[in-house]
């Protein structure tokens, strides 16, 4: 709870706690989203792609598209060793708009 709970911000940078550790951010340090994970188009230019590093083992890494910022739908659930680079692409075409985000979550027990 408080400062320390997932969803918690204590630095104000827009970035959860969650989200920067998964990232491998410091939650007493304000930084800019887009100094952990990119975001750009892809050539050709009707894709879109995202990049980060999966820094956490623990973690589940989803990244998630839609066309209208609601009803998000999996892309990719990123795998591999901690530490892969991991660029996910999706197509634009034929929405008029297009948008992705990275969704983390705390890994289940077994």
């Amino acid at each position: 709870m408080g400062s320390a709970a997932d969803l918690a911000d204590p630095d104000g940078d827009g970035v959860v706690n969650l989200l920067g550790y998964s990232l491998a951010g410091d939650p007493l340090v304000a930084t800019p989203a887009g100094s952990l994970f990119q975001t750009a188009l892809a050539a050709p230019r009707e894709r879109l792609a995202v990049t980060f590093v999966r820094r956490r083992a623990d973690l589940v890494y989803t990244v998630q598209a839609t066309s209208a910022l609601q009803g998000w739908q999996d892309l990719e659930t990123a795998s591999g060793p901690v530490g892969a680079s991991v660029m996910v692409v999706d197509v634009i075409a034929p929405a008029p708009a297009r948008f992705l985000r990275l969704r983390v979550t705390t890994a289940p027990s077994e």
